[in-house]
């Protein structure tokens, strides 16, 4: 049944706009004007990324499909981007609050804890209103 399912649960709680509230790419912050583009729009299995791109600067938008997989201790996020390589996460709903750590480095690991590190990009995204 549908709400048995974990992924189908978290995927809906997903939906909408996320505005970027802080930026880490390998423990260094990114800039607040940098962090202020980012947004990202989470429609149905596509999520889009406004703002944010390899090095494309901003309003280039980047479509992914997510996959997800909350049954493990750590929610693991699979950012798949055509053509171009599939981001490893891990992820954490609260509220309002989406948390993604995803390895910025081709073919490398998904991160093994919600924090800051070495080949991760970490990012906290704020729900907007509806």
């Amino acid at each position: 049944a549908v709400q048995d399912d974990p992924a189908k649960k978290d995927l809906d709680s997903l939906q909408g706009s996320w505005q970027c509230k802080s930026l880490v790419s390998d423990g260094n912050p990114a800039p607040k004007e940098a962090v202020k583009a980012v947004k990202i729009i989470i429609k149905g299995n596509k999520l889009t990324w406004i703002g944010v791109g390899g090095g494309k600067g901003s309003g280039v938008a980047t479509e992914a499909t997510i996959k997800l997989g909350p049954s493990k201790k750590l929610k693991a996020i699979d950012l798949a981007v055509e053509k171009v390589e599939t981001g490893l996460g891990i992820y954490s709903i609260e509220g309002d609050t989406l948390k993604m750590y995803v390895c910025n480095s081709m073919g490398g690991e998904r991160p093994t804890e919600l924090k800051d590190g070495q080949n991760v990009n970490s990012y906290e995204f704020k729900r907007e209103k509806r």
